[in-house]
């Protein structure tokens, strides 16, 4: 999968989310790694439909055998001590149904148990390092048959760390709603930023040098909704890689946003209409299985260590082109779209709303 479709991807996710006013995270790799499960138990419509959308229309089984191994080492092969992922990845079946012998993605599991619903939590607790608890209910799991269980949190450090001593309240404006949120300031520290007619980004580097966290602050301070409608994968790339060090004075608020999807809602939108329908094949994972539905939960923590204006413009007040010897004042009082990425592939996504 090209990293163009992979951002694609995500960017066609972060439109087909319900909406909402509030703020949501995702995390478009962790997805298309939990599609990979079934992708390689799915036969004729619904295979090709997962290869349309992941992989560019790519049909050769290698290729996308390759890539599904690519996504893998992403999540989990970047851990260090100041940096690391917690994935949960796994399909459950209903203990009528019998796996194939050469099948390794799935586990039986009797969903009318009262232990069902316990059962999936704690192997979600267990993924993410407790930083996830609970994914499903009892009630959920009424008549299921087989479900696609995926979950991501993570934790890291700044390069560069925010002093708690210059923490404030602030009004954060979400539409016609105005809330008081803790902000973080760091004055004149060399930052990466980038910036073009619809954006202005600040990208945060991690001490683990491959990551990084961008903010994409909308230049009109409501246009954020008009800008995510024509945002393509190809602009996005730029922003990431067209971005330089210049002298910040940074503004941004402090981050906890968890997100649950139920990607019966998602999915169908992006293509992979077959996934939760009788008409699915399935046969290479157990004879005439349905997968009744998928969940996915996403949390991100942004403070001072890490993660655990203008009346008409938004983010960044500047009188000249950046980069003369002022510095910059990236002030983020209005929604915006972040990105954790690793070498430009997007592992969370999100939007916050205040």
């Amino acid at each position: 999968m090209l990293l163009h479709a992979e951002t694609t991807f995500g960017l066609n996710l972060l439109r087909a989310l319900p909406a909402t006013n509030e703020s949501v995270v995702f995390s478009p790799v962790s997805i298309a790694l939990l599609l990979s499960l079934v992708h390689s138990g799915a036969k004729g419509k619904l295979k090709t439909q997962i290869e349309n959308v992941l992989g560019d229309g790519q049909k050769v089984d290698q290729k996308m055998d390759n890539y599904f191994k690519y996504i893998s080492d992403l999540v989990h092969d970047g851990n260090t001590e100041d940096f690391r992922f917690h994935a949960a990845n796994r399909l459950f079946v209903g203990k009528e149904y019998k796996i194939k012998n050469n099948y390794t993605g799935a586990e039986n599991l009797d969903f009318k148990s009262n232990e069902a619903a316990k059962e999936i939590n704690n192997y979600v607790k267990s993924a993410t390092g407790n930083k996830i608890k609970t994914i499903v209910s009892k009630s959920s799991l009424k008549n299921a048959a087989a479900l696609l269980v995926n979950a991501m949190s993570f934790s890291g450090v700044w390069e560069k760390e925010f002093g708690g001593y210059s923490t404030f309240m602030e009004t954060f404006v979400a539409g016609e709603e105005k809330v008081q949120r803790w902000f973080m300031h760091a004055f004149a520290c060399h930052r990466t930023f980038a910036w073009d007619n619809w954006f202005d980004v600040l990208i945060l580097n991690y001490k683990n040098p491959e990551y990084r966290f961008a903010i994409f602050s909308p230049k009109r301070k409501y246009g954020l909704k008009k800008v995510l409608e024509k945002l393509d994968a190809a602009r996005f790339q730029k922003l990431l890689s067209s971005g330089k060090s210049h002298y910040i004075n940074t503004y941004i608020p402090k981050i906890n946003v968890k997100t649950k999807l139920l990607l019966k809602d998602v999915l169908p939108k992006l293509g992979i209409t077959d996934l939760f329908n009788d008409s699915a094949d399935l046969s290479e994972i157990a004879d005439e299985l349905k997968i009744t539905n998928g969940v996915h939960k996403a949390r991100i923590q942004i403070n001072e260590e890490g993660t655990v204006a203008a009346p008409e413009f938004s983010s960044v007040q500047y009188d000249n082109e950046p980069g003369g010897n002022d510095p910059i004042d990236f002030f983020t009082k209005y929604p915006f779209l972040f990105a954790l990425v690793r070498e430009n592939h997007p592992v969370l996504m999100g939007i916050y709303r205040g």
